[in-house]
């Protein structure tokens, strides 16, 4: 998910919870020292399963999940990359 579409001035984070095969809720989170009030702001999203997937023109895209805490967490892919795949994360609770 994101970024947000920055309609706000204040910082904020995107919070995923209660993913489910049909559905999953977000909010917009404001940084704790500010006053949790924001303007309305567009994001993007993307969902694919977990797992290695080819798409028709040929990418491969990988999905998966792992824990973290407060700790580099080294993530071995599944797929064989030709080169540095980009890697997007999201803070889910």
């Amino acid at each position: 998910m994101g970024p947000a579409s920055f309609n706000g001035k204040h910082p904020l984070t995107i919070r995923v919870k209660n993913v489910t095969r049909t559905s999953f809720a977000f909010q917009f989170q404001e940084w704790t020292y500010l006053d949790f009030t924001h303007a309305k702001e567009s994001i993007s999203y993307m969902i694919v399963e977990d797992g290695v997937h080819q798409l028709s023109d040929g990418t491969f895209i990988e999905a998966g999940k792992t824990m973290v805490n407060k700790k580099w967490v080294k993530v071995q892919f599944d797929a064989d990359f030709k080169r540095a795949p980009n890697v997007f994360t999201q803070i889910t609770t």
